[in-house]
């Protein structure tokens, strides 16, 4: 995403690392679980600080934690409440199998359209 940030700034087309280029199709698969991820967090804290009686920081690193699967924890996973202890292992669940395969999953197999819309350029910026 860096990659492509940096040469969309310096006007090129493709993004190229190490002499290779980077499909576009895998430029876009990053900016969409990139978003899904942060959604995710997002979403995750908004219910538990609504919902728990701690600190903003202990809350969010135990989500962020959680959906990384790296096993740290502040220690306040035992007094959760039963929504909280659910949304973390939910969110667990998705960070191990994947925010594009969970999504994938829901959405079922993809339907490719017999035609394509007119392209039209917009202003953004």
């Amino acid at each position: 995403m860096l990659l492509f940030s940096w040469a969309l700034l310096k006007g090129k087309r493709d993004v190229n690392i190490f002499n290779k280029r980077i499909p576009s199709g895998i430029v876009n698969k990053a900016f969409v679980l990139s978003l899904m991820a942060i959604l995710l967090v997002t979403l995750d804290l908004v219910i538990l600080t609504t919902t728990e009686k701690t600190s903003f920081l202990k809350i969010l690193f135990e989500i962020v934690s959680a959906f990384g699967t790296v096993g740290l924890s502040t220690g306040i996973t035992w007094s959760l409440s039963t929504i909280g202890k659910i949304i973390i292992s939910i969110t667990m669940l998705v960070g191990r199998v994947g925010p594009l395969a969970i999504g994938f999953s829901l959405i079922g197999r993809p339907k490719w359209a017999a035609f394509r819309y007119a392209e039209e350029e917009v202003f953004v910026g």
